[in-house]
C-alpha cells in the first residue's frame, strides 16, 4: 500500500484543484471562456477523484476500476457531445478596450437557446491567462468614455447573418 501512495497522492491533488477551479467557474465572476474547456476541467476532477478513491478501496482489483473509469469516461463523453458542444455564451462585438489595460474589454455577448432564440448580455471582461477570464455584466448605456475606448470590433463567434 505504501508503494502506491506518491500516485495516489499526486491524483487527489488533481481532482482537488481541478474540482476548486470548475467551482469557482460556476460560483464566481471568474470565467473558464470555453464550455468545453470547462466541461474538460469537471472530467478531470472527477476521473481523478474516482480513480483515487477505486485505487484507495479496490487496490488488489485493477481491473475492476480500470473498467469504472472507462465507463465513466465514455458516458461523460456522449453527455459532451450531446449537450455541452454548442452551447454557452459567444463573442458577437467587442465595444470598448479599457484606455489603461489592453487585457480588459466590454463585449457584447450571445447565448443560442435553441427555440427561444438568443439570451444576450454585455460584459466587462478582465483577460486573467488564456481561456479563464473574470467577467461582470454591465450597463452598455452607463460606460465612461474617458476611461474605456470604443472600438466596436465584429467577432461574430455563432456566425449569424447580418442583413
Amino acid at each position: 500500500m505504501k508503494r502506491g501512495w506518491p500516485r495516489n497522492q499526486h491524483l487527489l491533488l488533481v481532482a482537488g484543484l481541478t474540482s476548486l477551479l470548475f467551482v469557482a467557474d460556476v460560483t464566481t465572476p471568474l470565467n473558464i471562456n470555453s464550455l468545453q474547456l470547462s466541461y474538460l476541467v469537471l472530467v478531470v476532477a472527477l476521473l481523478s477523484a474516482v480513480t483515487y478513491l477505486c485505487r484507495a478501496l479496490f487496490a488488489q482489483h485493477r481491473a475492476a476500476y480500470t473498467g469504472t473509469v472507462l465507463v465513466l469516461a465514455v458516458l461523460l463523453s456522449l453527455v459532451e457531445f450531446l449537450f455541452i458542444y454548442r452551447g454557452g455564451w459567444h463573442t458577437q462585438s467587442i465595444n470598448y478596450v479599457n484606455r489603461e489595460s489592453a487585457n480588459t474589454v466590454i463585449e457584447f455577448q450571445m447565448k443560442d437557446v435553441g427555440a427561444f432564440g438568443y439570451q444576450k448580455r454585455t460584459v466587462e471582461k478582465l483577460k486573467l491567462l488564456p481561456g479563464i477570464s473574470w467577467m461582470k455584466e454591465t450597463d452598455p448605456e452607463k460606460v465612461d468614455t474617458l476611461l474605456w475606448q470604443p472600438v466596436n470590433i465584429d467577432v461574430n463567434e455563432l456566425g449569424l447573418i447580418y442583413p
